[in-house]
C-alpha cells in the first residue's frame, strides 16, 4: 500500500471507537469465504453460526436475517438457498432446515456432517467461551453499524469495504500485541489484501 493509503486505513479505523448508536456486528471467517466464494453467503452463515453456537440453533425469518445485515430480503433469500445446497464437489451443504410448520421464521443449524460446518461451530463455540485452540478458525469482526448506505439494494461494495476493514482492524490489534512496535499500520499491497479475500482486482 502507499504510504497516504495506509494513512487512511489508520485514520478510518480509529473512527470505530467514536462512532454513536447501538453497536451491531457480525462475524466471518476467510475459509467460509474461500470455500463459498460469496461475501453474502459468508455474512449470513457467520450471522447464523453465532446464533447457532449461543442458542442451539437459529429461528429467523429471512426479512430479520436482511435488516441485521443490511441486505436485500431478495439477496439473502439467494444466499441462504445455495447455502442450504451442497458446495462445488461435496456431497454435504453447509446449512441443515429443520420443519417449522407453526411459524413464518426458519429453524436453521450448520450442518455438523459438513467438515467446515463443523470447525466453524467449534470456532464460535469457543469465542464465546472466550476460548482458542489449534483448531479454531479466526473470526473477523465486520461493524454492520457502519454500514452507510441509502439502499440495501446497493450494499455490495459496502460490505466489501467492511470486511476489509475488519481484516485490517484485526492484523493491527494483532501486530501490537505479538511486538513491541506498537504500529497502527498494516503493510500490505492492493493484490495481497485482494488474494486474501479471494477478490479480483
Amino acid at each position: 500500500m502507499t504510504r497516504k493509503l495506509k494513512n487512511n486505513f489508520s485514520s478510518s479505523l480509529n473512527t470505530v471507537s467514536d462512532h454513536c448508536g447501538k453497536k451491531k456486528q457480525v462475524f466471518f471467517a476467510l475459509e467460509v469465504l474461500a470455500a463459498t466464494k460469496s461475501d453474502t453467503q459468508t455474512l449470513i452463515l457467520g450471522h447464523i453460526a453465532y446464533h447457532h453456537a449461543k442458542h442451539g440453533k437459529f429461528n429467523s425469518s429471512a426479512s430479520a436475517i436482511a435488516k441485521h445485515l443490511s441486505y436485500s430480503i431478495n439477496a439473502v433469500k439467494n444466499g441462504l438457498k445455495k447455502l442450504l445446497e451442497p458446495l462445488e464437489d461435496e456431497k454435504e451443504p453447509l446449512l441443515i432446515e429443520s420443519a417449522n410448520p407453526s411459524s413464518y421464521s426458519r429453524t436453521l443449524h450448520l450442518n455438523m456432517k459438513h467438515p467446515l460446518g463443523y470447525r466453524l461451530l467449534q470456532s464460535y463455540t469457543q469465542m464465546l467461551n472466550k476460548q482458542q485452540s489449534s483448531n479454531t478458525l479466526r473470526l473477523y469482526s465486520v461493524q454492520l453499524h457502519l454500514f452507510d448506505s441509502k439502499s440495501r439494494y446497493d450494499s455490495r461494495h459496502q460490505h466489501k469495504m467492511l470486511m476489509l476493514q475488519a481484516l485490517i482492524t484485526s492484523k493491527i490489534k494483532a501486530g501490537k500485541i505479538a511486538t513491541r512496535n506498537k504500529r497502527d499500520t498494516y503493510q500490505q499491497s492492493i493484490s495481497q489484501l485482494a488474494n486474501k479475500l479471494g477478490w479480483h482486482i
